[in-house]
């Protein structure tokens, strides 16, 4: 697998915004989570999947909520559930904001930290004692350990 560190470091600084999916455009956490899966080398859903990334975008114009429900479907589906504190690098995490109550998912990157999408700030690396991390699910086959 592809060093996460390395990749998620051209995301940093993005913004958020709703169906966007580019560095330049910006990011939901969909689209975040969608594209530096396929930049670790595995895509997520598979090609061929009704919620692919190629049908997502379209899906997230027509109704967003969906589109959001569906890629929470397809983790819960997928995915190994793993307790976060045996989380490797990589594996998706659905977090709370304790002021908020907001959830949101976000990757794993090591060191008690992870990545997502901010409303606020945009595509950042934060620190895991500041959040609530729900649940964890491992989706790659090359991190089942």
């Amino acid at each position: 697998m592809k060093n996460l560190a390395e990749i998620s470091a051209k995301y940093v600084g993005a913004q958020y915004k709703k169906g966007a999916d580019s560095k330049k455009n910006g990011f939901d956490c969909g689209t975040f989570l969608y594209g530096i899966a396929k930049d670790l080398g595995f895509e997520l859903p598979a090609e061929g999947d009704p919620i692919h990334m190629d049908n997502y975008l379209t899906l997230w114009e027509q109704d967003h909520e969906l589109a959001k429900e569906l890629t929470i479907r397809y983790i819960l589906q997928h995915g190994e559930e793993i307790p976060p504190s045996r989380a490797f690098v990589g594996d998706i995490l659905f977090i709370c904001e304790p002021k908020s109550g907001d959830t949101f998912f976000g990757m794993y990157s090591g060191n008690a930290t992870f990545i997502a999408v901010f409303a606020r700030s945009g595509v950042a690396v934060a620190k895991i004692g500041d959040y609530e991390i729900r649940r964890a699910f491992r989706l790659c086959q090359a991190q089942k350990r």
